[in-house]
Parts: C-alpha cells; sequence; structure tokens
C-alpha cells in the first residue's frame, strides 16, 4: 500500500507540468552565470535575479523563503526542530559554442521521437532545482503534516568549483540535520 501511494505521489506532479515549464522557461532565461561582485550582489547582478525569480516562484506557491543577502537563498515547508536539506544551485557554466538552440532559452525538441528540453541549466541544475520546488508544491497541496523543515537551498558558486556562497550561508544561517542533492 505504501508503495502505492508513492507511485500515485510521483505520477501527481505531472498535473503541474504546464506550470513547471513556464517557471522553469523564466529561469533558464537568466543566465545566471557567477561574476565577480556588483554593489550589494556578491556573485553579480545575473546570479541576484535567479534568486529573486526562484523566490517569487517559491512564494507564489505559499512556501517560505529566506534570501541570505544573495549568497544563497532557501525554500522551507514544515515544521519540528530538524530540517532536511536538497541542495541544489543556479548558476551555470558560461554560455561557450555550439548550441543548437538558443542557451538561454527553454527549447522543446522531439530528437529521434523523444520528447526532450534544452536550455543551459536544465538537468544541472536549475531544472533539479525547479523540480524540488514543485515537490515541495505538491506537499503543501496535498496536506500531508511534516514532522520536520524541509529546505531547498540554493546555491550560486558551485560551478566555479567555490564554495563562496555556501560558507556564508553555513556562517548566518541555520546548518541543516542531514542533506541530499539532486546534481
Amino acid at each position: 500500500m505504501e508503495r502505492m501511494k508513492c507511485i500515485m505521489f510521483g505520477e501527481k506532479i505531472l498535473d503541474y507540468w504546464d506550470d513547471i515549464m513556464k517557471d522553469l522557461g523564466d529561469i533558464i532565461a537568466i543566465p545566471s552565470v557567477a561574476q565577480p561582485q556588483d554593489g550589494p550582489y556578491p556573485f553579480g547582478k545575473d546570479a541576484a535575479t535567479a534568486v529573486d525569480k526562484a523566490i517569487e516562484i517559491a512564494e507564489r506557491y505559499g512556501i517560505k523563503t529566506k534570501n541570505s543577502d544573495y549568497y544563497a537563498m532557501h525554500a522551507e515547508l514544515g515544521e519540528g526542530e530538524e530540517n532536511a536539506v536538497v541542495m541544489a544551485h543556479l548558476d551555470v557554466v558560461p554560455e561557450g559554442s555550439g548550441w543548437e538552440y538558443p542557451c538561454f532559452g527553454l527549447t522543446r525538441a522531439t530528437v529521434d521521437g523523444e520528447k526532450r528540453v534544452y536550455g543551459r541549466g536544465i538537468s544541472d541544475d536549475k531544472g533539479p532545482a525547479m523540480m524540488c520546488v514543485y515537490a515541495m508544491k505538491e506537499l503543501l497541496d496535498s496536506g500531508v503534516k511534516l514532522n520536520r523543515r524541509i529546505r531547498v537551498l540554493f546555491g550560486l558558486t558551485e560551478e566555479r568549483g567555490e564554495w563562496y556562497d555556501m560558507n556564508y550561508y553555513r556562517e548566518h544561517e541555520e546548518l541543516p540535520t542531514f542533506g541530499i542533492t539532486p546534481d
């Protein structure tokens, strides 16, 4: 019976498919390559714009958010002493060359009979990050009572191989009880 509930829950997220594609397209459109500090934005204006967009999306669905001074941000559900964290990132590597489709646009295409989506960050890590937000939305919509807090933590310097974002977060925010990453 538990397996059946899990399968049904997993399929339920498909009810949001059009919204997922719209939100994913909006966040893919942001060229959030971590840059040098620009005024109050430690990783540049584009990275800050990605944080603002992620906050907008999560809050639209009733999910609490916190911006950690544009070093990172998190979306959170639930109650309790413990917090389980899913760590994702909104930064991407520079555009480069050889793109068949627009780099900073979401393109749907059928290749060899298989439906695909293309855009910078679609699999690393904007796509997984948005799916985590939608999993939170489904938990909220389903009325599941959580006995711990669940956070999706969005970083901004993973692609640079630096941890300025997570180091800042660690120094200024509550540490997770445990965590995973969809990356």
